[in-house]
């Protein structure tokens, strides 16, 4: 081999290296993220684009959201909305400042009126640091009041 089929193998084999180490690294924010309800905290998932239902006697509903690589300060926002007839009303917003550096899990709830969740189909949007990022739609079955 001469030194130039030499080189040629050192600069490649270093750009594969740079490429594998690029692809394998960490991507900082949000995972995808799920709704659960009290009766049901053993994490059973719905996909970012899924559906899930629940029903408006369910005891608290949960969005969870798993986090890499977040910064202290950094800013999370939630809002549930409902999908009414006349048209999507925001119900509750949550924002949430990280407090701790890492990754990990980060949790919160639908607050309940009257004792119970109001029928309807809902969606709930996370964003981070001010980007809309995930977003999940889901079902509250029950009677009509």
């Amino acid at each position: 081999m001469n030194k130039i089929s030499i080189a040629i193998i050192i600069i490649c084999t270093a750009i594969i290296a740079v490429a594998v180490f690029f692809s394998l690294k960490e991507e900082k924010g949000i995972g995808d993220i799920y709704l659960v309800s009290g009766e049901n905290i053993e994490k059973e998932a719905i996909e970012d684009t899924g559906t899930g239902e629940f029903s408006s006697e369910d005891s608290t509903i949960y969005i969870i959201i798993p986090v890499t690589g977040v910064k202290v300060g950094d800013q999370l926002g939630i809002a549930w909305v409902f999908m009414g007839e006349d048209g999507n009303k925001i119900i509750q917003t949550d924002d949430i400042e990280v407090g701790d550096e890492g990754s990990g899990i980060i949790a919160a709830y639908l607050l309940k009126a009257d004792s119970a969740y109001k029928p309807g189909e809902y969606r709930v949007e996370v964003d981070y640091n001010g980007l809309m990022k995930k977003e999940v739609s889901f079902t509250i079955n029950g009677p009509l009041n």
